[in-house]
């Protein structure tokens, strides 16, 4: 029984491997106006720029010269839709355009997603570097949200992300979920059952309600480290999450390491009534 156990446990990793998951990136700078709707006629002058491999900010500048207005909520729009189409250097540009010109009052947020998109075009050492120089006064929950992100992609900056992730806990900018689903992603893959045990009574003493992506970091550690008693406990106060196919694969192993081959099969039961979806039951 515990064989075919195995033999069920591989097929259904084998379902949920990255090469099954479809391509959603945008390449064509075309696609940023879409056909269904009718987008602002200065966001078709950027996507042309584009096409023509014209510096958007020229195209910008010929925008004003033309005597029309440029809104900083469009501009802001623009920005999300480059990102959305992997158009980040562009995104940028436009991004420190509006910063160059005085007349755009510039929030938190707009600083947030210029440290994304400086990492992602310059490189981490750059995207530092910008965040020295905003305002304190400026740096918001979102501002040092955007940098616990890039320090918690892996383990090479852990000690940055844990000095960052005290500094919100002492500005008290620890009452939602993300931080903690940040910290989580870094201590997971390293199995760090003790820090994960510390966010989770942290969250709770903050009052701040786990999501989904929470519970399946934190079922996933459990799992890992086979500590199916703290699992179950959580699984059972929290029982309205929604599981990935990953988490309920790694429970199921879990289950049939320590001996419980019934209840192991029963979690693989569960990947299987989605029929592919990405989640279970």
């Amino acid at each position: 029984m515990m064989r075919h156990t195995m033999k069920l446990l591989g097929q259904q990793a084998r379902r949920i491997q990255p090469s099954n998951i479809a391509p959603t990136s945008i390449r064509h700078a075309g696609t940023l106006v879409s056909p269904h709707r009718n987008n602002s006629a200065l966001l078709l002058r950027i996507a042309t720029a584009i096409d023509q491999k014209t510096p958007v900010v020229e195209a910008l500048e010929q925008w004003k010269e033309q005597g029309n207005q440029v809104k900083p909520s469009d501009l802001r729009c623009i920005i999300k839709k480059l990102q959305d189409s992997e158009r980040f250097s562009h995104a940028l540009q436009i991004s420190e355009w509006m910063s160059s010109h005085r007349v755009y009052t510039l929030f938190p947020e707009d600083m947030a997603s210029r440290v994304l998109l400086i990492d992602t075009v310059l490189g981490l050492k750059e995207a530092e570097r910008f965040f020295e120089t905003i305002p304190e006064t400026m740096k918001d929950y979102t501002v040092y949200t955007s940098l616990l992100t890039l320090y918690t992609r892996n383990d090479t900056t852990l000690d940055k992300a844990e000095a960052v992730f005290e500094k919100m806990r002492e500005i008290g900018f620890l009452l939602k979920p993300t931080p903690f689903n940040l910290m989580l992603s870094l201590y997971s893959p390293l199995k760090r059952h003790d820090n994960v045990n510390s966010l989770l009574s942290e969250m709770e003493d903050n009052n701040v309600k786990p999501d989904d992506l929470t519970a399946n970091h934190a079922l996933s550690v459990y799992a890992a480290v086979s500590n199916i008693k703290a699992m179950e406990k959580f699984l059972s106060s929290n029982q309205r999450i929604k599981l990935e196919w990953g988490t309920c694969i790694d429970m199921a192993k879990a289950y049939l390491k320590s001996g419980a081959t019934e209840k192991s099969l029963a979690m693989l039961h569960r990947t299987e009534l989605r029929g592919g979806e990405g989640r279970c039951v």
